[in-house]
């Protein structure tokens, strides 16, 4: 098939990113090759299985100088223009737009808030995509994870938040416990998905479903505790006319999420980012607001009304 025979056994190889790999003893030498210093020639694992990728993104510039061109740069080139493009289109039809309703109706939000809605939007997105690359392997195909693990933790969000209706947003408290909770079981599926991907890597494609459900169900019904919640604690915190600006916030945020956790994923690892998405969560329960911050009206001293008399 004309293929190009790189190395026999037992011949020198030419290329030095090969020389390597022959003379390297098990795992612990496989794991420390970087070949050229730009390129990346570590091996490949569960939880960073982008064999096709061998440029860091922190590697880039010295690429572009040395070689310029080549199939790895094209990926990634189109990864961050697709992120840019994203980036723009966020930017003029959500929060742009949000922007000047805020002005307009004179609506400040408070920065926990903002930092609230921005994390739990961005948390989602990571663990979410971390999840769809991380049990694609385990099902077999990006399509069988596309279907049972986005339409299962889909499923699991909406039932999380149809049962947070039962909650009383009485205190802070109440409100970022789900949050709290998120980051934990967020943690606990990091630490359990490998160990179950291999101990059921040879079941049928019915079981590794089941598994995979089972293993998203627990993080999703947290998940979509937090943002009902959040929402109906700015209700309490009087500030409903600020909604509209926190549903912005969220949504450019799950938007620029997904591009975000590519990188992240092939960057360090799929683990790392979902463990990121744990951390986002633990943010929003700490910056949650406690009480709102006074309008500039509620601010001033209280003024003497005449009352006259009829």
């Amino acid at each position: 098939m004309d293929f190009n025979i790189m190395y026999i056994p037992g011949t020198d190889p030419q290329l030095p990113e090969l020389r390597e790999i022959v003379v390297s003893r098990g795992l612990a030498g496989l794991a420390h090759l970087k070949g050229d210093g730009v390129t990346d020639n570590t091996p490949v694992f569960d939880s960073s299985p982008y064999f096709f990728n061998s440029v860091p993104l922190q590697k880039i510039p010295r690429f572009l100088m040395r070689q310029g061109h080549g199939a790895n740069l094209r990926a990634l080139m189109f990864v961050l223009a697709f992120m840019i493009s994203a980036v723009i289109l966020t930017c003029v039809t959500i929060l742009l737009p949000a922007r000047r309703w805020a002005r307009a109706a004179g609506a400040k939000p408070p920065r926990g808030a903002v930092v609230y809605f921005i994390a739990i939007g961005l948390g989602f997105m990571l663990v979410e995509m971390g999840m769809m690359q991380q049990l694609s392997i385990f099902l077999g195909h990006p399509i069988y994870s596309l279907v049972v693990v986005l339409t299962g933790l889909i499923l699991f969000t909406g039932f999380g938040s149809f049962v947070s209706d039962r909650l009383k947003s009485s205190s802070s408290l109440v409100a970022r416990t789900p949050a709290i909770i998120t980051a934990v079981v967020v943690v606990l599926y990091s630490l359990a998905v490998i160990p179950v991907i291999h101990r059921f890597i040879a079941g049928v494609m019915w079981q590794r479903a089941l598994i995979s459900l089972l293993l998203v169900a627990p993080c999703g019904c947290f998940m979509g505790f937090c943002f009902p919640l959040g929402l109906r604690w700015m209700g309490v915190l009087r500030q409903e006319k600020n909604l509209p600006w926190m549903w912005a916030l969220n949504g450019a945020a799950s938007t620029l999420g997904s591009f975000v956790a590519i990188l992240v994923s092939m960057s360090t690892s799929i683990t790392a980012c979902v463990v990121l998405g744990a951390s986002l969560y633990l943010l929003a329960a700490l910056f949650l607001p406690q009480r709102a911050e006074k309008s500039a009206e509620e601010s001033m001293p209280p003024r003497s009304v005449p009352v006259t008399s009829a």
